[in-house]
Formats: structure tokens, sequence, C-alpha cells
């Protein structure tokens, strides 16, 4: 089992965005130091509240100057948004800064920043191939020309190259029932969140991958997964210090999905209550369904189960969901995570 950190970065009206910059840094850098093995960023536009990351491969820039082993996740660049060749040639920036520890994750991003930027969510899929295509393509080879249907390149060389041949590794994120076959088709890992898909639909989702993986005669890929953890040697008090942070986020999240299907609002294992929105989930159901809240060994506990069930690689700790646990807490939380619940699951 590997273990990774989490960061959205969101940011209440009352905090200062620099110093939720630096307390992430502050954490990637800890997190280094305890052998977590990856940090992930995401990339998230147009919502301070939900997140004030809309430039992950910046952050990892500076956490590369930081750290000395951990490996720097992007999770996970929107590539519908950006153009390819600008976006390859920051990616290869990045990884060269870092001495070869990006690992970069893809996706295609919420419908706010789609409309925000002006890209049609219709033409979300095709952008995404169309734009990994030339990502490949500019990271491995000179003299580039492509005519699409979106981008036209004209003999472009990105330099520089990546450090890592042929380049960084690629993840896919994969919470809906179009993504988790996608990826089996391409060969890809996957990302996927715990909060966003319930257990019963990620087992399903996961064995679809699974499934058109060998399709495909791909060989088995790594599935990564976030989940909210925290971790206090009393479990009442552990619960008690997220729970503010944690119901903010829910909040935030409701505001950012906007009208339209919530089917992630089904929060039991099978067959459960379904909620009008993220607001009317009660915090219990969050606790029982989704986010692990505890002293170690039940925390440790908790993993055991949700591994049995996924067969999850690595399990990513997204430590301060919501962003209002202070933050010499969250250091807290990590240190006892690494101490006594990293040794058991490995």
């Amino acid at each position: 089992m590997k273990f990774g950190v989490f960061y959205q970065v969101p940011c209440a009206p009352e905090q200062s965005v620099a110093q939720r910059y630096q307390d992430t840094l502050e954490q990637i850098e800890l997190a280094d130091e305890l052998g977590f093995d990856r940090a992930w960023i995401a990339e998230l536009h147009f919502r301070g509240t939900f997140s004030v990351m809309p430039s992950p491969l910046m952050l990892a820039a500076v956490a590369a100057q930081r750290t000395k082993r951990i490996r720097l996740g992007i999770a996970v660049n929107l590539l519908p948004l950006h153009h390819p060749v600008n976006l390859a040639e920051d990616a290869a920036t990045c990884d060269v800064l870092s001495g070869g520890r990006l690992e970069f994750g893809i996706g295609r991003g919420t419908r706010l920043a789609h409309h925000g930027f002006g890209v049609p969510q219709e033409d979300s899929r095709p952008r995404f191939m169309e734009a990994l295509d030339i990502l490949k393509r500019v990271w491995t080879e000179d003299h580039v020309t492509h005519k699409g249907k979106f981008w036209e390149i004209n003999d472009v060389t990105v330099a520089p190259k990546p450090t890592q041949k042929p380049y960084p590794p690629l993840r896919m994120a994969s919470n809906s029932a179009d993504t988790f076959p996608l990826a089996g088709e391409l060969g890809l890992p996957v990302f996927t969140w715990i909060l966003i898909n319930p257990l019963a639909r990620l087992q399903e989702g996961l064995i679809t991958y699974r499934h058109t993986l060998q399709e495909h005669g791909h060989p088995e890929q790594e599935v990564s997964l976030a989940m909210p953890v925290f971790v206090h040697e009393d479990g009442a008090r552990a619960q008690e210090l997220a729970k503010v942070s944690t119901m903010s986020y829910m909040r935030e999240v409701d505001g950012i999905l906007g009208p339209g299907p919530r089917p992630s609002t089904e929060t039991a294992a099978a067959g459960g209550p379904r909620y009008p929105d993220y607001l009317s989930i009660p915090y219990e159901d969050i606790l029982q369904n989704t986010a692990v809240y505890d002293e170690p060994s039940a925390v440790e506990d908790r993993l055991h189960k949700v591994n049995h069930a996924l067969r999850n690689d690595e399990t990513i700790c997204w430590f301060n969901l919501g962003g209002l646990v202070p933050h010499e807490e969250v250091k807290k939380s990590m240190r006892l995570f690494a101490e006594k619940v990293m040794p058991k699951m490995h």
C-alpha cells in the first residue's frame, strides 16, 4: 500500500490565501519527512471558497524545491481547458525542476470551469482525447504538426522535454460511469474519490475498469483512492475537530455542482437513502460511509475494510476536508497517521 496526501486548498473569507498556500507547502514538507509517497494537488477554478488552486503545477514546482523524495501529483490537470502545447511545456518544466518527481493526473473538470473558460461541456470528451494525443506527441517527438478539431499545431518542438521518459506517469480521474471504461480502454491507472462515490458504486466502477483493461489487453494498473481522513488519540475528538470543516465542504460542493442530478448523494453502500442535495446529508452518514475520522486502530480497521472491497493500491488522505481544521491539528493528525496507521498497512 502506498500513501498520499491531497490538497484542494479551499479558502474561507476569513482566511488568507497566502497563508493557505504556506500551510499547504509546510504540510507537503512534513509528508515528505513522514514517508508519504505522493502529494496530490487539485486544479479547480472560479470559486475561492471551494479552491484557490487554479495552477497546481506552480505549487508543485515550489514544493519540489522544499522536499527531497515525495512525488508530486496533479489531481488532475483539466485537459479540455488548456492549450495542450502550453500545458506540456509547463509540465515538462515542473518535471525537470522536481528531478523527475511529477505525476500527471488528467481529467475533464466541472460545469463551472467549462462555463468560465467558454468551453462547451459537450466538447469535453473529444477535447480531452485530442489534448492527450498532442501531449504524448510533443513530449516525445520533435517538429510536431497537428490539425485536429480543436487545435492546430505547426511544426513545434517542446523544450525542455520531461526528465521522466517517455513522459511523467499519467493517471486518469475516474468517478463516473463513463470514465471507468475509458480509463480501461486507454490502459491508464486511475484516481478516484470515495467522497464522490459510495463504496458500492466504486466497486462497480472498478470491476468495469479492470474488466475493460483485460478486454483491451492492458496489464492491471494502479488504483489510487482519495478519502477524508483525520486521526486523533481520542476518536470522538477527531470527529469533533473535523465536523465544521467537513460540513463547510459539503455546502461548497453542493454550490459548485449547481442544479442537476446528484447520484453521489446516495450515501449508503447499497439501497441507502438518497438526499436531494449535499446540504441534507447528516454528519453521521458521512462518518459512517465516507469520512474516516477516528483513533488510530479504528482508522486502520476502516482502511483495511475499504482496501479489501476495492483492492486500491494507494490511499490518499485528505486530512483537512473543507480547509478549516487548524494547521497544527492537521500536522498532529499526519504524524499520528504515519506513526500508528501506515506501518500496519504496508
